[in-house]
């Protein structure tokens, strides 16, 4: 045995140790705790070696240890040469777990049905009498399905993209008679004074398919619906003015010369001095910092190209009166280099 220490008089830790191996605390380790990892690998490869049920239960054993150690040491500890047992014992623990039971797969056994048998099934199931269809997808009066979500999808989807199709506008913003009187703007803005032949069938779902709910619904969510119901309309006149509106900025910048100018003014949003991320409900009625954006369009010299200039104010002044807006369009124009005729 050695004794180590950094003591500058050793002598005294040799009579501490001398002490306490008098008093027999001081004991030589057994030689079994010496190598408890020698010992594990042993013990894994007598296993291995007394197996009795062939490769399947080498292949169980290993399963123990594939995933925790790498191929070389596994090698290296139980004399395995071949990395697709140590491969094996890896699937093996990941299908059945480490060690666990081989787990049989089910037999499964399939008939093919004959076409007599499919075509009774077929029967049984569309007869009424066998089958009840859920109350809320069913008339209750005759019986027969309700479209009421495919027709509301349909029409939300014409709404929202096939509508603005429909409204025919000229490059340089002027609107011409459709014999659609859902269609024709003049109708729309009341300066129409042609007959109109037919009406938009797509259109048309919007209010018939409010009048079939209202049939079907008591009379005390009537007014609910009709609440619904203009508010869709809303959102088609909406949707009119939106189109209308595109062109008709788009046909002012074509006519756009070096001479003029196209000024865009804006309210952008209103900032809060202690959070710029709050939700509508919590945003509305506060009092905040002011943001106006005024876009500048003008059209460069000898050439076809925009200069598009923004200008954003700030102002602690919560309101949106004229008085900031003329205020803002005033400091734009008096910043303009070339001012527009």
């Amino acid at each position: 045995f050695e004794f180590w220490t950094r003591s500058v008089n050793s002598e005294k830790d040799c009579e501490t140790l001398q002490i306490l191996h008098d008093l027999d605390f001081l004991h030589p380790a057994p030689r079994k705790f010496c190598d408890q990892t020698g010992t594990l690998w042993n013990c894994i490869h007598e296993s291995l070696n007394a197996n009795k049920r062939g490769q399947d239960g080498k292949r169980r054993i290993l399963s123990i240890v594939a995933e925790q150690f790498p191929y070389c040491e596994i090698k290296k500890n139980l004399n395995i040469s071949s990395s697709d047992t140590i491969n094996e014992a890896r699937k093996y623990a990941r299908i059945h777990g480490p060690g666990a039971k081989y787990v049989e797969k089910p037999i499964f056994t399939r008939t093919t049905i004959s076409r007599e048998k499919l075509d009774q099934l077929q029967q049984f199931l569309d007869d009424k009498n066998n089958v009840i269809m859920s109350s809320y997808k069913t008339e209750t009066k005759t019986g027969l399905p309700k479209d009421y979500i495919n027709k509301l999808e349909h029409l939300r989807r014409y709404l929202k993209k096939s509508y603005e199709q429909e409204l025919e506008i000229a490059v340089n913003g002027t609107v011409a008679h459709n014999a659609c009187i859902s269609h024709c703007l003049p109708y729309a803005f009341g300066t129409c004074t042609e007959s109109h032949s037919h009406e938009c069938v797509e259109c048309g779902q919007l209010f018939a398919i409010f009048y079939q709910l209202k049939n079907d619904t008591s009379i005390t969510l009537h007014n609910e619906l009709e609440e619904y119901q203009e508010h869709l309309l809303y959102y088609l006149a909406h949707q009119t003015r939106k189109v209308y509106l595109n062109t008709q900025f788009n046909a002012n910048l074509l006519e756009l010369d070096e001479k003029g100018a196209l000024i865009v003014v804006d309210y952008k949003m209103k900032v809060l001095p202690k959070s710029a991320r709050e939700t509508k409900e919590q945003f509305f009625g506060k009092k905040g910092w002011t943001l106006h954006s005024v876009l500048v369009y003008t059209r460069k010299e000898d050439s076809f190209e925009l200069d598009i200039q923004a200008h954003d104010h700030w102002s602690n002044d919560p309101r949106q009166d004229a008085w900031f807006t003329a205020s803002s369009l005033h400091a734009v124009i008096e910043s303009m280099n070339k001012k527009p005729e």
